[in-house]
């Protein structure tokens, strides 16, 4: 497609790819050069088990590939075809383990993985070592810690109707009648 356009995000304290024009800037934490995303993850690297480094990359990646998604359109409610609605898109971000993340294997699997679960052209990912990290990031945080000596119920919501057809029907098949909210 002539003129193809890439929406290029940096994340968080990752320095601009050289020579990128259009680059848009997203970050949860004061600190890096945004903070305009929000993240309530209670407390969970202190709480759950110790996380290492590879998956608190994990996470943070999700998090970041869920926000660029709901930042870049798919275009008009009447473009129905592949080439009108795929898109094109780059996240450059820093990771703890830079060595496993910009193998080679690694950055293919990902970069397939979110294009066909998102059903885009493409997904490329490129990383920098994190050069400023506080043990955990973005779980540092306790915005809404849980009560420990209650049995908590956790259920998952996307805002899909599917989630919303597995909320109703735990609310209805459950005893706990209540939902939580970290507001």
């Amino acid at each position: 497609m002539p003129n193809e356009r890439v929406f290029c995000f940096v994340c968080g304290s990752a320095t601009d790819p050289p020579g990128v024009d259009n680059i848009q800037h997203i970050g949860y934490t004061e600190g890096h050069r945004v903070e305009n995303m929000h993240l309530s993850l209670p407390d969970l690297h202190a709480r759950a088990l110790p996380m290492r480094n590879r998956l608190l990359d994990l996470l943070e990646i999700a998090a970041y590939v869920y926000c660029a998604d709901r930042l870049v359109s798919r275009g008009e409610r009447s473009n129905v075809e592949f080439q009108a609605w795929a898109r094109s898109i780059h996240l450059h971000l820093q990771v703890r383990d830079i060595d496993f993340w910009s193998s080679e294997a690694a950055c293919s699997a990902l970069s397939y993985a979110i294009s066909q679960i998102a059903g885009d052209k493409e997904w490329r990912f490129s990383f920098e070592p994190m050069t400023n990290d506080t043990v955990g990031g973005l779980f540092n945080e306790t915005h809404f810690p849980p009560d420990l000596d209650t049995e908590t119920q956790v259920t998952l919501f996307s805002g899909g109707i599917d989630s919303l057809a597995g909320i109703i029907d735990t609310l209805e098949t459950t005893d706990h009648k209540e939902p939580c909210s970290d507001k």
